[in-house]
């Protein structure tokens, strides 16, 4: 099965490591399900004048921590 490679943005890096252990742990698990479907998430679209078209969201910490990620490219 092919994996994918989840990065984080500095904004989402530094957000991540303010986070607790535990909810870190959940954080993680939802990035790992990334790794092995991209489109794991829903899509995102054009609200209140907010266009996040191409960006899809999935949740963590019982849905208190929204993801929001953006496919970029492919690995062969």
């Amino acid at each position: 099965m092919p994996t994918w490679k989840v990065e984080l943005i500095p904004e989402a890096h530094t957000d991540f490591n303010k986070l607790d252990g535990s909810v870190k742990k959940q954080v993680l698990k939802q990035l790992v399900k990334l790794e092995r479907n991209p489109k794991y998430g829903a899509p995102l679209g054009n609200k209140a004048g907010i266009n996040l078209e191409g960006y899809l969201k999935l949740y963590a910490d019982k849905k208190r921590i929204r993801i929001v990620y953006q496919e970029i490219g492919h690995i062969n």
